[in-house]
């Protein structure tokens, strides 16, 4: 569904589409349907100097995007 509405991506008709294709997936919770699924085949990594955040809220990931000074197009539609 997203590679066919990659034409309308840019268009005035963008924002309608991706509602429509996201109307249509179902809800999950990725912590208990895709990482404790696959816990035998995950590895953890060290790393440093690394900020967290649980993006489980939109008003997260803004937040996110805010700290680090990043405003996407899509973020200013959001504010206006």
């Amino acid at each position: 569904m997203f590679a066919a509405a990659t034409k309308l991506l840019g268009t005035n008709q963008e924002s309608a589409v991706i509602r429509s294709i996201y109307s249509w997936i179902e809800e999950t919770n990725f912590s208990s349907e895709v990482l404790e699924k696959s816990s035998d085949e995950l590895l953890v990594m060290r790393v440093g100097e690394v900020g967290w955040c649980d993006w489980g809220e939109p008003e997260r990931v803004i937040g996110t995007l805010s700290n680090l000074g990043l405003q996407p197009q899509w973020m200013q539609a959001i504010a206006a």
